[in-house]
């Protein structure tokens, strides 16, 4: 397979070298060397994608590229999430595999270690696309732990601060000021609140720990290398705790009902949610906005992201047809039909939403950052989770709680290696 797509590569080289001499004899033309890449012929494929309007959106893509290219492209139900498992049990395409996948981020590692998905770093046209036209965060998410690129990103999704617009009719744009703002509205005692997120739960408060320089592993990818109890990670602690004088007093007392049913009763002025938020206020009374996570000391919080990547099955007996159909997907057109098909934002640089809370989140995607899809982030998230937890119990000063989650973490990593 490797062979094949060097082969691919060396096209693409001899084409962009005709191009060139076309143009400085006729002046040339707009587009690029991978427009020159043709399908095999004879060549089909197949396509894994979770139901719904996702179903929708790649049916959609496979007919327009049928019209353009004489690619019969079908389309197979396979949940997201269990993709890159059934390639491991069914993963050839003489098999009945597909020949392209769509799969959360995190799971890249994973498929890409057992040699299931087609790097594009053999595609030197396609990695140069890559990384001209997706923010930083969505190109880091498309790779594993050898730095190569696995994959294409559809869309990309975080977390922001929904508000209630009549009790914070501006949202604040610092969380030191959005204490200030509603401490005269916090009556715990009446179950009212300036802002409510699950302390707890990593996923949400990463945001804090990230803003001032702390990280899970450098780069993403780096386990010998831990940021989560450095200098700037204690900091973004010490600045989340200031927010429990108009939140919750026990962390284990929210969660995403909990949230749901103060914010939409009018309770709580603000909350730290995700898009998936957006169907719960659907028939919600409550004014509310959208708007990036506020700073912490002045310093933007990068949030957690997840990143919906489309790849290439190794297997595929139609590399070049599975390669133009990558490019195709990932066209500013298609995405942006993806975008109004299913709501999910492209993480497209050149992406301009109209509507405000679109606007909101691509500017938090715009800083936030994947979850590591490295295995070892499995070891992360208990830890994390107790450390937080005992530290807004006050059970932990913010450095000791960082620092026995530092070292459960090693342990458990450690742990793995024997």
């Amino acid at each position: 397979m490797k062979k094949i797509f060097l082969i691919i590569s060396a096209m693409m080289i001899l084409f962009s070298c005709g191009k060139k001499e076309a143009e400085k004899t006729d002046g040339g033309g707009q587009g690029s060397a991978m427009s020159e890449l043709k399908p095999e012929s004879g060549a089909t494929l197949k396509v894994w994608e979770s139901k719904g309007k996702e179903a929708d959106w790649i049916k959609y893509v496979a007919q327009e590229f049928e019209k353009k290219y004489n690619v019969k492209v079908t389309y197979e139900n396979v949940e997201a999430p269990d993709v890159v498992k059934k390639l491991q049990t069914e993963g050839k395409t003489d098999s009945g595999a597909a020949d392209l996948v769509v799969f959360p981020h995190d799971n890249i590692g994973t498929a890409a270690s057992a040699g299931l998905l087609f790097t594009l770093d053999d595609v030197p046209e396609l990695v140069n696309k890559l990384e001209q036209d997706f923010y930083p965060g969505a190109i880091s998410g498309s790779k594993a732990m050898d730095n190569k690129h696995y994959g294409i990103p559809l869309a990309m999704e975080t977390y922001a601060l929904f508000y209630n617009k009549d009790l914070l009719p501006t949202a604040p744009d610092s969380f030191e000021k959005l204490v200030e703002a509603t401490k005269p509205l916090t009556n715990k005692g009446a179950q009212k609140f300036g802002i409510l997120f699950e302390p707890a739960n990593f996923y949400f408060s990463y945001a804090f720990l990230s803003a001032d320089g702390g990280y899970v592993f450098k780069n993403g990818t780096d386990v010998n290398d831990m940021g989560l109890n450095n200098d700037g990670a204690v900091k973004g602690l010490e600045a989340m705790l200031k927010l429990k004088e108009v939140s919750a007093d026990k962390a284990q007392d929210v969660n995403a009902n909990v949230i749901k049913a103060l914010f939409t009763e009018g309770k709580v002025a603000a909350v730290i949610n995700g898009p998936w938020f957006l169907s719960d206020l659907k028939d919600s009374k409550v004014k509310y906005g959208v708007v990036p996570l506020p700073t912490i000391n002045g310093k933007k919080p990068k949030s957690f992201s997840g990143v919906r990547i489309l790849g290439i099955n190794s297997t595929t007996k139609y590399p070049q047809a599975a390669v133009l159909f990558l490019q195709f997907a990932s066209s500013k057109e298609m995405l942006q039909k993806r975008f109004e098909m299913t709501g999910q934002i492209p993480p497209l640089k050149s992406f301009e939403p109209t509507d405000d809370i679109s606007k909101a989140f691509l500017a938090q995607i715009s800083v936030a950052e994947p979850m590591p899809s490295v295995p070892q982030m499995g070891a992360v998230w208990d830890p994390m989770g107790a450390a937080l937890g005992d530290a807004w119990a006050g059970k932990a000063q913010p450095k000791a709680a960082l620092d026995n989650a530092v070292k459960a973490i090693k342990d458990q990593i450690a742990a793995t290696k024997k």
